[in-house]
């Protein structure tokens, strides 16, 4: 889990003005102006994260299929991306379910 902090960190510092990464449900640090995410707090906040990434992602797909000539090559690669992200999730929760 600790990795897995060190790695949100280092997504929401390096790109957290992006529309997926909108509205994360941790806080920037007010004197630094970074995140920091904790492994606690991604341990309490890792659904609403994932919650927010996936609305958000669905936020940007509508907008992409307002253009039709996107509409089929767009979804196609959202469709693609979402199966692998979430066969990757499915396996790493059985390992770490199964090493308790």
């Amino acid at each position: 889990m600790g990795n897995q902090a060190a790695t949100v960190n280092a997504i929401l510092n390096y790109s957290s003005d992006g529309d997926i990464l909108r509205n994360p449900p941790f806080q920037k640090d007010w004197a630094t102006g970074v995140y920091s995410v904790t492994r606690r707090q991604l341990e309490q906040r890792r659904e609403i994260l994932l919650c927010t990434v996936f609305r958000n992602m669905k936020s940007v797909m509508q907008g992409f299929c307002d253009d039709a000539a996107l509409t089929k090559d767009t979804k196609e690669l959202w469709v693609g991306c979402l199966q692998a992200l979430l066969g990757r999730m499915k396996d790493s929760y059985t390992v770490s379910w199964t090493m308790l």
